[in-house]
């Protein structure tokens, strides 16, 4: 199974139940991989670039927030990553997210405002 499979499946184990629906990625290749899930109560992209998989654009829909949406998406991708050997980078971090990555323990990165980062194995 490829890193991308098995995110793909972990993923949907841990989305469906939460949202009630099926779960719809896109694999927009292009020299890199990437899944774009979007929906009416929730929109992500996850990239994958050599020794990093990047999380950018979580939104979820007002009346989902606050069910462990954003978690069960950062936890599956962990598992992965962990798997894989892989760091994570949270891109284009809005302020009011800070505290959420952090928590995840996710660090700033240097010389890169609105990206944080976490080592594999964290």
């Amino acid at each position: 199974m490829s890193i991308y499979e098995g995110i793909e499946a972990s993923l949907r184990e841990a989305l469906e139940p939460a949202l009630g629906e099926c779960v719809q990625f896109e694999d927009c290749g292009e020299g890199r991989r990437i899944l774009d899930l979007s929906s009416e109560r929730l929109a992500f992209l996850l990239e994958l670039f050599d020794e990093e998989l990047v999380i950018r654009n979580i939104r979820i829909e007002p009346l989902f927030q606050g069910r462990g949406i954003a978690q069960r998406i950062v936890d599956a991708v962990h598992a992965c990553a962990d798997e894989y050997g892989l760091m994570v980078v949270a891109d284009r971090v809005e302020d009011a997210a800070i505290g959420f990555w952090e928590l995840q323990g996710y660090e700033l990165r240097a010389n890169a405002p609105k990206q944080y980062i976490r080592s594999p194995g964290l």
